[in-house]
């Protein structure tokens, strides 16, 4: 190993931690108003109250994450003190585990250095300024993760085209996206086109737009 590969991965070390420690602080400090809407829509979901018929709040098809959220902590301690650090906690591991997964999928094509800095952006960044899942920040997560998912299944390499499973998860992540902030539903049909030209060539290579379209389909009748 020379010198230079020693200061590379000296300095990626020194960026993940200066990174780990940021969003470490932000787990203890702040509470924005938004960060309170978000986590009061899924407590009244908890409580009993019902989509458009006793909650008329704009956002409240983005309740459904937190609501989950906070059904699980309720349920194991018995009460709401310290639900606001436990879903903090899990949206900042949530975090990792995609940024981790965002720099194995992009490392080959962008390269180790790229992949990392990007990932370490991933991570850093919140799209509200706080770490709470509100409607902005899990429409931008579970697009990450839809992308990722199909990228997985569509990416050139000795697995493309394998592991339908991948496209199914994506459009799962991908309906999640479109429950958090509704408007987005606009970009399915761009979506469905965009898999139908790298399925071209075959049947077998279509595969996953019709396993997308039929998991869409699935989900969309399960809210229903």
């Amino acid at each position: 190993m020379t010198k230079n590969d020693t200061c590379k991965r000296l300095l990626a070390a020194a960026a993940v931690l200066l990174a780990a420690a940021a969003m470490l602080h932000t787990l203890f400090v702040g509470l924005e108003i938004d960060e309170e809407y978000a986590l009061s829509l899924g407590f009244r979901l908890v409580r009993g109250d019902r989509l458009f018929y006793s909650m008329w709040e704009p956002h409240q098809l983005s309740a459904l994450p937190p609501a989950l959220l906070i059904a699980a902590y309720t349920a194991v301690t018995g009460t709401t003190t310290g639900v606001l650090l436990f879903v903090r906690v899990t949206m900042l591991v949530l975090k990792a585990v995609l940024s981790v997964w965002f720099y194995r999928s992009l490392r080959a094509p962008l390269g180790r250095t790229n992949a990392c800095l990007l990932a370490l952006v991933l991570f850093v960044f919140t799209p509200k300024w706080f770490l709470g899942p509100d409607y902005v920040s899990q429409q931008f997560h579970f697009t990450l993760a839809a992308f990722l998912f199909l990228y997985g299944y569509y990416a050139p390499g000795p697995r493309q085209y394998r592991g339908l499973w991948r496209v199914a998860a994506g459009g799962v992540c991908a309906c999640l996206s479109f429950l958090a902030y509704p408007p987005t539903l606009a970009a399915a049909p761009v979506l469905m086109l965009a898999l139908l030209l790298l399925g071209r060539g075959s049947a077998d290579k279509c595969r996953g737009l019709w396993v997308f379209v039929l998991t869409c389909a699935v989900c969309g009748g399960a809210f229903v």
